[in-house]
């Protein structure tokens, strides 16, 4: 039986904030060269299927794969016809893999052989990795690199290369084109740094301003579970100072900011607590650990009538296994 693949948080999330196609359209903007933009439609990329299985039965998936139309050049971009396309390639790592250039690879490889097998042309493919570890990105970035460096014969040598986006190296500045993608980049830069307390309300105030008001819950719920099982330095009590900030901003009724308040409070009350938006907040990572695990979800009602220190253990234990997987 083929072994299914657990996402961690970091795909998770990677995968929600990048399948919303103006944060694609953004960060093409923010990393493609300017004269290959102008032969981009960037008003019809599309997100295509990224999964695809190889002769032994092993799922091998890119994270995210985009298409986006290329214009005939010296043409009215209104009128002219589409020629080919462009696929985009976003895979993204936390730590400095030295066989990323070759994972890659096999994934462009993939397309291609898929291609050829339905009789189309190849297509040219952009791979951007979104690096987000704590030091530098330090592994290869060209398939050279991985051969033995004393056999000097580079002119009979194909070489393949890919592009690294270095958050460790990446500040956000005014001129960012989508304050959603800066929020999300930021997430993904300091996702295990204590430098995240001082910065989540300015990331969440950033999207509750942009974002489109009926995703604005689901990207708080993202954001929320992203930093909760993320971030060691994220202590309950500085969640609920950060809460109490949005709200104190006038954060809509009915919000998700304001639910996940009100919901904790109000259970906290009915079950005769003094913090009811702690246990609130409990509850919400014990379930999202338990998705994260493949385990079954366990009722809101059923770990109220546990006391803290029991759903504190529940929780802990819960974190200690996805950390071993």
């Amino acid at each position: 039986m083929q072994r299914s693949i657990t996402d961690s948080p970091h795909d998770k999330f990677f995968r929600f904030a990048f399948k919303h196609v103006d944060l694609v359209r953004a960060l093409t903007q923010m990393t493609f060269p300017a004269n290959l933009l102008n032969q981009l439609d960037l008003n019809a990329i599309r997100l295509e299927s990224g999964t695809w299985i190889d002769s032994k039965l092993r799922e091998k998936r890119a994270d995210l794969l985009f298409s986006l139309p290329i214009l005939r050049t010296n043409e009215d971009p209104k009128t002219a016809a589409r020629t080919a396309l462009l696929y985009l390639l976003l895979e993204h790592k936390s730590t400095a893999d030295h066989y990323t250039v070759l994972q890659v690879l096999s994934y462009l490889l993939q397309i291609w052989e898929d291609q050829k097998r339905k009789n189309t042309d190849l297509t040219p493919i952009f791979a951007l990795v979104i690096f987000h570890g704590s030091t530098r990105w330090n592994a290869p970035t060209t398939f050279r690199e991985l051969l033995p460096m004393e056999f000097d014969a580079k002119d009979l040598q194909l070489d393949f290369k890919i592009t690294i986006f270095d958050l460790t190296t990446w500040t956000a500045n005014q001129w960012d084109h989508s304050p959603i993608l800066t929020s999300t980049l930021q997430l993904l830069k300091y996702n295990r740094s204590p430098d995240l307390s001082d910065l989540l309300f300015g990331i969440l105030d950033r999207i509750r301003v942009s974002a489109i008001r009926h995703t604005l819950e689901e990207w708080f719920q993202a954001c929320w579970n992203y930093v909760m099982t993320t971030n060691p330095y994220m202590t309950n009590t500085r969640i609920q100072e950060i809460v109490d900030e949005l709200l104190s901003v006038e954060f809509e009724p009915g919000s998700a900011a304001d639910q996940l308040y009100r919901q904790g409070h109000r259970e906290g009350v009915a079950e005769g607590l003094a913090d009811g938006a702690e246990i609130g907040i409990i509850i919400g990572r014990i379930q999202l650990l338990q998705q994260l695990l493949g385990l079954e979800v366990s009722p809101s009602n059923e770990l109220l009538q546990l006391d803290i220190p029991q759903i504190n253990l529940i929780a802990t234990s819960l974190e200690q296994r996805l950390n071993e997987k």
